[in-house]
């Protein structure tokens, strides 16, 4: 696993991408047993993304269940952004229940659940089946309707909408594992995956089909860096129809990371400024 986190990070520094990663061998044992008190899990540096998401110019603070703190671990870099950026926004979602032991009364939402395209977000929620939609006692994969509700409330006065879909929960248990972004206009996902149709603003993008195994593999789980570039899972046909179509895909191998902790390339990566 180390090896394939080295080789993103190799990926996109090789890319031109900034990459900001704890690199000292050493993380501090007071991030690392932040949660573990009532969790009984210690910090894991993998999930690069668990910080949060950045829309338009608002920091979204979310949180990839209870094991990730990755936000205290780039907070120089982020302040960085925010000391030189006026128009930065920090927004932040209800911290997760720190009891392990009884139900939480929600909300749940972390950096997995929202698709985020021109002043839309998708927001994901996976069920096991079409019939558990409207049965809110039936399990869903992530995120949960009040998780996406106050996201909502949050946004909406920065001028975005937010919109929500359903999918199949035995495609993935986030929707940036089975919805993949490329660029304006095209996606991709396995037939059948959304229980529920996307949002009239996306109903007219060209959806790439893509095999139920390589959703499994991770291959949705993907970065796009822009100008038809994209840092994508190695060894997959969906590299090649996209390098018939003149992109360049960076393949990096992450098959290892995926299936032993269901991060991806995606999964492992926030993205902190654009331009």
């Amino acid at each position: 696993m180390v090896k394939e986190s080295n080789a993103l990070a190799d990926a996109y520094r090789q890319a031109g991408v900034t990459v900001v990663r704890n690199e000292t061998g050493h993380t501090p044992p007071e991030i690392m047993n932040y949660t573990y008190p009532w969790s009984r899990q210690p910090h894991m540096s993998l999930f690069g993304q668990s910080a949060g998401e950045v829309i338009g110019h608002c920091f979204v603070q979310m949180w990839e269940t209870s094991i990730s703190w990755t936000e205290f671990v780039v907070r120089e870099a982020m302040m960085e952004i925010f000391n030189n950026d006026p128009e930065a926004i920090w927004l932040t979602m209800p911290l997760p229940y720190p009891i392990a032991t009884q139900k939480s009364p929600g909300p749940v939402f972390s950096p997995g659940d929202p698709r985020i395209f021109d002043k839309l977000v998708v927001c994901g929620i996976g069920v096991g089946d079409p019939s558990h939609i409207e049965d809110r006692s039936k399990p869903r994969t992530s995120c949960d309707e009040l998780g996406v509700n106050i996201l909502k409330r949050m946004l909406e006065p920065f001028g975005w909408k937010v919109e929500t879909v359903y999918f199949d929960a035995n495609y993935g248990y986030h929707i940036d594992c089975v919805l993949g972004v490329f660029e304006e206009g095209l996606m991709a996902m396995a037939e059948g995956s959304l229980f529920t149709p996307l949002p009239k603003e996306l109903q007219d993008w060209e959806i790439v089909p893509v095999s139920v195994e390589e959703v499994h593999d991770g291959c949705l789980n993907c970065v796009p860096l822009g100008n038809q570039r994209i840092v994508l899972l190695e060894g997959t046909e969906t590299g090649k129809f996209l390098n018939k179509r003149g992109w360049e895909v960076i393949e990096v191998p992450y098959r290892t990371i995926y299936n032993h902790i269901g991060s991806g390339i995606h999964c492992s990566t926030m993205a902190l400024h654009r331009e």
